[in-house]
């Protein structure tokens, strides 16, 4: 199921493993989307999904659907998210939701 809301949910307690999925633009131009990117590699944050798809009238510039392990409110996420912010035409976190599954 997906739940759909104008906020981000506050961590009842952070531990465990959490991934986070978030939306991008970048220009098209070369390297835009390598130096999008690189902002994980740096920070040493490991990408689980990436995926593009063309947006709606715009010739040749697409969303990029990116999905990573770490949570929102970590200062290493944090840190990373402003450098990705710096060089992206736009950037929305969807959400950071746990890893794991209640019982598994």
């Amino acid at each position: 199921f997906l739940v759909v809301g104008k906020e981000l949910p506050k961590s009842a307690s952070k531990a465990g493993k959490y991934k986070t999925s978030l939306v991008f633009t970048v220009k098209h131009k070369p390297g835009a989307l390598f130096r999008a990117l690189k902002a994980f590699s740096d920070d040493n944050i490991n990408l689980t999904k990436i995926e593009s798809r063309p947006e709606k009238g715009k010739k040749w510039e697409y969303l990029f659907f990116c999905d990573f392990e770490g949570n929102v409110e970590d200062a290493q996420i944090a840190r990373a998210l402003k450098k990705v912010k710096n060089n992206t035409d736009m950037l929305k976190v969807v959400s950071s939701y746990p890893m794991d599954l209640p019982g598994e």
